[in-house]
C-alpha cells in the first residue's frame, strides 16, 4: 500500500481479480494431477507414470490456451467497460493487466511440475523453492520503494518474471530429478476422460465458489 499509493494498490487488486476468476481451472486441474500422478507412483508404474505425465501437459496447454483467449476477451471487456478507472491511469492499467495475464499463463504452466515434486514427497525442495519465492516477493515490494518508474506497470513486469523464473526453476528441477517429467507425445481418450471427469467434479465446487 505504501510502495504503491491507494490508487494503485486498488488496482492491483481489483485488475488481479479479474484474471484470477480464471484461478478455478488450475486449482482444479491441480488436484487432478496429483492424484493420478499419486496412483502411478503407488503402484510403481514408470511407463504409466511417464504417460500419465505427458498428457498431463497436453490438458495444460489446451487450458493456458483457454485461460489466454478467455483473459484477452472477457477480461478485457471487464477492464474496458465494468472497472471504473481514471483516465489518467487507464494505459498502466492495461499494461499491468497484461504482465499479469502472462505471470498467471506461468503459474499455471508450473502446475504439473509442483504437483510433481509434492506427489514424489519431496517437501524439502518444495520448501525451499516457495521460501525462496515469498522472499522475491518482498524484495519486489522493496524495488517499488526505491523505484521511480511506474509503479504500477514494473510491478506488473516484476511479477510476470517471477513467475517465469519458478516456471523454469520447477521445470529444470524436475528434468533433473524425475525422468517422467521428460514430455513424449501421447494420447489416450480413455486416460484424457477419466481425468477431466475426475477434474469436473471439483470445477463444479470452484466455479460455484467463483460466482
Amino acid at each position: 500500500l505504501f510502495a504503491l499509493g491507494v490508487v494503485d494498490f486498488g488496482l492491483v487488486n481489483v485488475i488481479g481479480s479479474v484474471v484470477s476468476m480464471f484461478s478455478f481451472l488450475s486449482g482444479t486441474l491441480q488436484a487432478t494431477v496429483s492424484r493420478f500422478i499419486a496412483s502411478d507412483l503407488g503402484r510403481k508404474n514408470l511407463d504409466s507414470l511417464k504417460n500419465t505425465f505427458s498428457l498431463t501437459l497436453l490438458i495444460y496447454a489446451a487450458t493456458i490456451l483457454l485461460v489466454f483467449v478467455l483473459a484477452e476477451t472477457l477480461g478485457l471487456w471487464v477492464l474496458k467497460n465494468n472497472l471504473v478507472i481514471a483516465l489518467d491511469r487507464k494505459f498502466e492499467a492495461y499494461i499491468f493487466f497484461q504482465f499479469t495475464v502472462v505471470a498467471f499463463i506461468f503459474n499455471i504452466a508450473s502446475v504439473p511440475y509442483s504437483a510433481l515434486v509434492i506427489s514424489h514427497e519431496n517437501m524439502k525442495a518444495f520448501s525451499w523453492i516457495t521460501t525462496g519465492e515469498s522472499i522475491a516477493r518482498l524484495c519486489i515490494v522493496y524495488l517499488l520503494l526505491i523505484g521511480d518508474i511506474h509503479r504500477l506497470s514494473f510491478y506488473g513486469v516484476l511479477l510476470a518474471l517471477l513467475s517465469v523464473i519458478l516456471f523454469f526453476v520447477y521445470f529444470f528441477y524436475c528434468f533433473k530429478k524425475y525422468p517422467e517429467s521428460r514430455f513424449v507425445f501421447y494420447w489416450k481418450k480413455k486416460l484424457c476422460m477419466e481425468m477431466l471427469s475426475f477434474a469436473g467434479w471439483n470445477l463444479w465446487g470452484a466455479i460455484s465458489g467463483l460466482f
